[in-house]
C-alpha cells in the first residue's frame, strides 16, 4: 500500500501520516514524499499511490492554501483526520556562522506565518524564502542550494537528519500550535445502478418548483377521466377515483406538503461541522489571529421540532460548551447558493436577562441543489462590538467525537 504525503523525510507531513497508519491499523505501508498537496493529489489521480497525506488548517496559520487550492477542482473522500502539535525550530548551516549574519529565513509559507513576530525578535533583518516544504527547506541547506547566510524554519526531526545547527526551539508565535492533517483518497466516479438512477431523478422531481403544479393538474384530469370511465367499468365516479387515483392522490398530497419539502431541503445542512475564526480589530478592521487560543472548535446543527438548531463546543480539556441558539434560519434552500444565520447565546458570558450574545450570517454554495453543503463562510459580531470573519466546514461523526473526546 502506497501512501503519498505533501512533504518530505523529517516533515510535520511525515509524522502525520506515522500517525494516521498507526490509528487506522494499516498494514505494509509505503511512504512516498510527494513535498506538495497538488503533488499529492495527482498521484491519487493517476493511481501512482493508493491514499494521501495532506495539511488542511493550522491554528495560527488558518487554512492552507496551497491544500484549499488543490481540493478546488477535486472531489475528495476524507478517511480519517489527526491533529499533532507542531514545534517550530530555527536552524543554521554550522556554528561558525554568527545569528547576526543570517539575512534570509526559508519554509513554508505556513511556518513562516506561525514564527513571524518571534522571528523578529532572534533576526533583525532578514527576508523570507518561501518553500514547498520545511523540511525541504532544510535539505537545501545541507546540500548547499542555499548560501551559509540563510536560516531555516523546520521541524527537529529534520534539523537533525540534515545535521543542520539548532539555532533556538519552538519558535512559534503561541502555544497550542496545532495542525490538522487529513487522510485522503480521489472519489471515483462511479457507475449508477437503475435503482440509484431512479432514487436521483425522483429527488430531483420532489425538489422542482414545478411539481405542485404538475400534480395538480396531472390530479384535475385524473378527476375528470373518471367520471368518463365510471360508466364503462359499472362503478360510481367516486369509487373509480379511488381505484384509479387513491394511490397517486396519496403520493400527491405527500410530495406537494411544505413541511416535506422543507425537512428535504434542510437536510442538506443538517450535520457535524469544525469552524475556525478570524477576529478583527473594531478600529483599523485588519485580522489580528486566525484562531482564537489555538483549539479546535466544533459544531453541530440538527432539527429540533422542525426548527434548526446549532450547539458549538471548544475543543479544550475539558471540552467546552462555546454557545448555543434555537434562532436559525436558511436562506433558499432549494437553491444552489444562500445565506445560513443565527444568534446566539454564551454558555459562559451571558448576561443576565440577555437572550443573545450575538449574531452569525454565513453564506453556502453548491454545485447542484442536491447536494449537501460542505462548506460555509461569513462574519459574526457580538453585544461588545467585536466581529470578525467564520469559516465552517462539514466534517464526519467520527472527527467530531475524536475532536470532543480530547482524544488528539
Amino acid at each position: 500500500m502506497k501512501i503519498g504525503y505533501q512533504g518530505t523525510e523529517g516533515s510535520f507531513s511525515e509524522i502525520a501520516t506515522e500517525k494516521l497508519i498507526e490509528r487506522e491499523n494499516l498494514t505494509n505501508c509505503e511512504l512516498i514524499p510527494l513535498a506538495s498537496s497538488e503533488n499529492v493529489c495527482k498521484g491519487l489521480e493517476d493511481g501512482n499511490i493508493d491514499f494521501g497525506v495532506v495539511a488542511v488548517e493550522n491554528s495560527i496559520g488558518g487554512e492552507v492554501f496551497e491544500t484549499k487550492k488543490a481540493f478546488q477542482t477535486r472531489k475528495i473522500h476524507q478517511i480519517s483526520s489527526v491533529a499533532i502539535p507542531i514545534s517550530q525550530c530555527l536552524f543554521k548551516k554550522t556554528q561558525q556562522i554568527k545569528d547576526n549574519d543570517l539575512h534570509f529565513v526559508a519554509s513554508h509559507q505556513q511556518a513562516l506565518m506561525q514564527c513571524k513576530n518571534t522571528l523578529q525578535n532572534i533576526l533583525k533583518n532578514y527576508q523570507t524564502v518561501t518553500v514547498e516544504d520545511t523540511a525541504l527547506a532544510a535539505k537545501r541547506l545541507a546540500d548547499g542550494v542555499y548560501e551559509e547566510n540563510t536560516a531555516v524554519i523546520c521541524s527537529l526531526k529534520a534539523g537533525q537528519i540534515n545535521n543542520l545547527v539548532l539555532v533556538q526551539d519552538n519558535i512559534q508565535d503561541r502555544s497550542g500550535n496545532t495542525t490538522y492533517f487529513k487522510l485522503i483518497r480521489i472519489k471515483q466516479k462511479s457507475t449508477h445502478s437503475f435503482t440509484s438512477r431512479i432514487t436521483k431523478l425522483f429527488s430531483i422531481l420532489i425538489s422542482s418548483i414545478f411539481l405542485k403544479y404538475f400534480l395538480q393538474s396531472v390530479f384535475t384530469i385524473l378527476i375528470i377521466t373518471a367520471f368518463y370511465l365510471s360508466s364503462i367499468l359499472d362503478l360510481s365516479p367516486l369509487k373509480t377515483v379511488l381505484s384509479i387515483g387513491g394511490p397517486f392522490i396519496g403520493l400527491s398530497l405527500l410530495l406537494t406538503s411544505k413541511k416535506i419539502r422543507n425537512w428535504i431541503n434542510l437536510k442538506r445542512i443538517i450535520g457535524y461541522w469544525s469552524y475556525y475564526v478570524t477576529p478583527h480589530n473594531s478600529e483599523t478592521s485588519i485580522p489580528k489571529v486566525n484562531q482564537l487560543e489555538g483549539l479546535k472548535r466544533v459544531a453541530v446543527i440538527s432539527l429540533e421540532n422542525n426548527n434548526i438548531s446549532i450547539k458549538g463546543w471548544l475543543c479544550d480539556s475539558p471540552v467546552k460548551m462555546l454557545f448555543e441558539s434555537n434562532h436559525a434560519l436558511i436562506s433558499n434552500p432549494e437553491n444552489k447558493t444562500g445565506m445560513f444565520m443565527y444568534k446566539y447565546v454564551s454558555s459562559t458570558h451571558a448576561p443576565t436577562g440577555v437572550n443573545f450574545n450575538g449574531m452569525v450570517s454565513l453564506e453556502f454554495f453548491t454545485n447542484s441543489v442536491f447536494e449537501k453543503i460542505e462548506k460555509m463562510a461569513g462574519w459574526y459580531v457580538n453585544r461588545e462590538g467585536d466581529m470578525g470573519h467564520l469559516v465552517y466546514n462539514r466534517i464526519s461523526k467520527d472527527e467530531f467525537d475524536l475532536w470532543t473526546k480530547n482524544e488528539m
